[in-house]
């Protein structure tokens, strides 16, 4: 009785052991991955609560056959220009139909605190209303004056 007993606990050690160490990876990586990201929702909710802006205005040109809509960045985050989304009359321009100036500084591709930022959109007939979404999901509805 004396070796068997020793024989089966040191297989049952054994087989422990191989086990821990063939699920450990699998459960550190799976870890791993839920923390980071659990991280960067975490990042995109700080982003989120630190974006702020506010459409001051938009004024139709009947000449130009545009919008000119004006953006006041009042939050600490900077707003990317490529990734803001502009709505007139509910309709989609896309980044490429418009043209975006940060007053002050012309080639920046973003928009800093406290720094003002004008949209020109096309538009044939004078719309109602101009919606500008940040990248986080910030939106800001101003009406066409």
């Amino acid at each position: 009785m004396g070796l068997s007993v020793s024989g089966a606990t040191a297989v049952i050690l054994i087989g422990a052991v191989i086990s821990f160490s063939t699920f450990y990876p699998a459960i550190m990586t799976t870890y791993t991955t839920h923390s980071d990201a659990i991280r960067d929702q975490s990042d995109r909710i700080v982003a989120q609560l630190n974006t702020d802006f506010a459409a001051t205005n938009a004024t139709y040109n009947a000449t130009n056959e545009s919008v000119t809509v004006t953006i006041n960045n009042t939050g600490p985050e900077p707003l990317d220009i490529s990734r803001l989304d502009v709505l007139v009359d509910g309709e989609y321009i896309s980044s490429a139909a418009r043209t975006a100036t940060v007053v002050g500084r012309s080639s920046t591709r973003a928009v800093l605190a406290n720094e003002t930022l004008t949209i020109d959109v096309p538009a044939t007939t004078e719309p109602e209303r101009v919606k500008v979404i940040s990248e986080t999901g910030v939106a800001r509805i101003v009406e066409v004056i």
